[in-house]
């Protein structure tokens, strides 16, 4: 090899050396640039993210904070005891259900937001003629835990509310589309006179227009004798009620035995009894105005059939296939409703004839009628 073609070759390869280290170094200048934006990029976003995030639980914090959501989240814990308390139910959708309202009632999404529940305050001859009904059985998830059936009577006069033992104060929402009102336990007090329920104007927080009350046993009762002295409240649109309620475990099991009072003539009551999509029922006139004063007002449930009683006389019987097809333990209640759309019935709300209350200065049940009122009984024992 000659020594100018040596030379030329070396030439080349140390030209190629330093544009190889030139190139070297501007890539690595170029890396060493898109590491300090990628750097920079990533922690913009984590600030982004963060903010967002805390952004996120602010909006939910406000959010489970409004009233109306502290209501629904009171239920939905309502509800899940309700769930637990029925083993039959731990499968399908009603498992589902219990799951979707236990995310509800827990506070896994914001950490801190949902405040613990405050203690409850204290609760300081017969004429035919077919009666509009409500279209379908209140929700089960309305409905006190059950518990075993009841076989002692008892006598309550409401000089306090025992919710321990005896009886379950409704939260709650409205029964469906037909009432227009909820059952917040603000509407169910004691007086003097004894339990008072308030139909009114909505109570903050919560959806429906008007706010009214409910009160029920824990215990069920198969059969019996059911009473109750009370002045009944006056006004269209509203309706009393002194009744017995199960749903069972479907539709087809509902059981019910009603007195109802429409507000609008309170000088007729309507008897009925549910059994399933079974329903019979008859009116019967009254001889006095029942929200003028206190009357006793009373149905008796045996195996073979029902019979009501006002101020301890007869006024109706049933002994057919819907009477005798109760089966099923019931709870004993005593409310009052209110609906805008049941207007053909109860007549339509006149907000000027709000708030309207119902008085209930008694309640008894015993195994079996003896013919005589327990409530009106010299020396009865009162419970509460």
């Amino acid at each position: 090899m000659d020594i100018p073609h040596f030379n030329d070759v070396a030439r080349r390869a140390n030209e190629f050396a330093r544009s190889a280290a030139l190139n070297l170094r501007s890539v690595q200048a170029r890396a060493q640039t898109m590491w300090s934006g990628l750097r920079q990029r990533t922690a913009a976003l984590k600030a982004f993210v963060q903010a967002r995030r805390q952004a996120f639980v602010r909006r939910g914090q406000a959010f489970l904070a409004r009233p109306f959501v502290q209501v629904q989240i009171a239920r939905a814990r309502k509800v899940r005891d309700y769930l637990h308390t029925r083993p039959q139910l731990s499968g399908g959708l009603a498992s589902s259900a219990a799951i979707l309202l236990y995310l509800l009632a827990s506070p896994v999404l914001f950490t801190g937001v949902v405040k613990p529940e405050a203690p409850a305050a204290p609760i300081a001859p017969a004429t035919t003629a077919p009666v509009t009904t409500a279209p379908a059985a209140p929700a089960v998830t309305s409905r006190p835990p059950p518990r075993k059936p009841d076989t002692e009577g008892f006598v309550e006069r409401f000089r306090t509310l025992d919710e321990d033992q005896r009886w379950y104060v409704a939260d709650r929402g409205g029964n469906g589309d037909w009432t227009a009102n909820d059952f917040p336990r603000s509407q169910v007090t004691l007086s003097p006179e004894g339990l008072v329920l308030t139909f009114a104007k909505a109570a903050p927080g919560w959806r429906s227009r008007y706010s009214s009350g409910e009160v029920s046993t824990l215990k069920r009762f198969k059969y019996g004798y059911f009473e109750a002295r009370m002045r009944m409240a006056k006004g269209p649109g509203i309706n009393n009620g002194v009744f017995t309620y199960v749903l069972g475990d479907s539709a087809p099991n509902w059981n019910e035995i009603d007195i109802e009072m429409p507000g609008r003539n309170t000088r007729e009551v309507a008897l009925t009894i549910h059994l399933g999509k079974r329903v019979v029922t008859r009116k019967v006139k009254l001889p006095f105005d029942a929200a003028a004063g206190y009357h006793v007002y009373s149905f008796d449930w045996q195996p073979d059939w029902v019979r009501w009683y006002v101020d301890n006389k007869l006024v109706h019987e049933e002994t057919g296939p819907v009477a005798t097809g109760l089966k099923h333990p019931q709870n004993f209640f005593i409310d009052l409703w209110g609906s805008e759309t049941l207007v053909s019935w109860l007549g339509k709300i006149d907000p000027d004839k709000v708030p309207a209350t119902a008085a209930v200065s008694c309640v008894a049940y015993a195994k079996t009628y003896d013919g005589s009122s327990l409530c009106e009984a010299q020396g009865a024992e009162s419970a509460g």
